[in-house]
């Protein structure tokens, strides 16, 4: 795996392992900013993100040479259904959330396009 693979996998897990912690640690506060009623949803994306953050620690320092660029490739495709996700849920407006809500699901998912590309970018490097 080259460098800058690595390293744009590598700010793409800390990133969703620290979102992730954010959401569980911080559920209340971000209850209030979304406005958000149910107290599960944040800590749910929560530990989803940390396991996918895991997947990809796992990715970068144990997987065989043969694997990693299948898997790096499903990386870059759940980093593009969060994005058509979150476009979809702002478009709609679901769930009747805050304005500043929505502005955080696309800066998010602006940042997490961008570790896509830069995956995509670098894998065949």
């Amino acid at each position: 795996m080259n460098k800058l693979l690595k390293f744009w996998l590598s700010t793409n897990a800390t990133f969703s392992l620290s979102s992730g912690l954010v959401m569980i640690l911080f559920n209340d506060y971000l209850q209030k900013i979304f406005g958000f009623k149910s107290s599960s949803v944040f800590p749910e994306i929560g530990s989803i993100l940390i396991i996918f953050a895991i997947f990809i620690i796992g990715l970068i320092y144990y997987c065989s040479h043969k694997l990693y660029k299948s898997l790096v490739y499903v990386i870059i495709i759940l980093d593009a259904l969060w994005v058509l996700g979150s476009v979809f849920f702002v478009s709609l407006r679901l769930f009747n959330l805050s304005e500043i809500g929505y502005w955080l699901i696309v800066l998010i998912a602006l940042i997490v396009g961008f570790f896509g590309v830069q995956q995509l970018r670098y894998i065949n490097t």
